[in-house]
């Protein structure tokens, strides 16, 4: 489905050598996030590719206050997901590639949240 929707994207823009940015807001702990990117990104970005530019967001349902300028975050899912949201949105901020970030991603999502102390491993 992900595939014909971001094929029919492409097409109407232009030409297929021009890139449509895809911005996917999606949850460390959330159960259709982990199934969306395990099931529909991660076994199709190899063919979209050289089609979109993709932006990873790791933030979801989350909330945030800013209290006399110190940032409060409350996640969906409880702190364990803010804790993953943070340690992913880290990772990703080093910027190592579309293909390398969904199998960070990928990665990630489909292991036991206790992993997260283990993110830099991850990324290499």
């Amino acid at each position: 489905m992900l595939l014909k929707a971001i094929i029919a994207v492409v097409l109407v823009t232009g030409t297929l050598s021009d890139t449509v940015k895809v911005s996917i807001y999606y949850e460390a702990l959330c159960g259709d996030s982990i199934r969306f990117i395990a099931q529909q990104l991660h076994p199709n970005f190899p063919k979209l590719a050289d089609y979109i530019d993709l932006d990873l967001v790791p933030y979801g349902k989350a909330v945030h206050s800013n209290i006399h300028g110190t940032y409060y975050f409350s996640c969906q899912h409880g702190p364990a997901e803010c804790k993953g949201n943070v340690y992913q949105s880290c990772a990703l901020s080093q910027n190592q590639g579309d293909r390398k970030n969904v199998e960070f991603v990928n990665c990630i999502m489909r292991r036991n949240p206790d992993h997260f102390v283990n993110v830099e491993k991850l990324q290499r």
